[in-house]
């Protein structure tokens, strides 16, 4: 498990280094800006996909697929801050920050309670693959599924 983690932070490693941004202004500014939703959603279901399937396969496999959630988390993660922060007004970024951050933390407390009380009852692997089949379900419901509103924050010029 050490080196599949490790393989998932060297592939966050790598995209901090090479800072994508650089690389995504070297496109034409239009396709960036409309297409950083679409992007981004993409991404989520990709790497939560991935992460659901990757306890399935074999060693050279999932460290592969560790490597590229490693890539993908780090890509949805800067899209993400860099878009909500220029969404957000200055005098209230400390407030939607603290904000995002209780509800994130909220979330994963009762994900990590709720996952260790089935892993009691259920296979590990299974267990994994519902709550990442889950998380692609939220991704397109909630992200996908309010497309007109979400898509105003992701697809503005940083």
């Amino acid at each position: 498990f050490a080196m599949e983690l490790s393989f998932f932070y060297f592939g966050h490693l790598i995209i901090q280094l090479t800072d994508y941004t650089k690389s995504l202004k070297r496109l034409p500014p239009d396709f960036v800006s409309v297409k950083e939703f679409s992007i981004a959603l993409i991404v989520y279901i990709v790497s939560s996909s991935l992460e659901g399937a990757y306890l399935y396969t074999p060693i050279t496999i999932m460290q592969i697929m560790c490597f590229l959630i490693g890539i993908l988390s780090a890509t949805s993660y800067n899209i993400r801050i860099s878009s909500t922060q220029s969404y957000v007004p200055d005098e209230r970024k400390g407030r939607f920050n603290g904000a995002f951050l209780m509800l994130n933390t909220i979330g994963m407390l009762i994900g990590e309670l709720t996952a260790g009380l089935l892993s009691e009852v259920v296979p590990l692997r299974l267990l994994l693959t519902c709550y990442m089949g889950l998380c692609v379900v939220a991704a397109v419901f909630l992200i996908g599924g309010n497309r007109k509103h979400v898509s105003l924050i992701y697809n503005r010029e940083v």
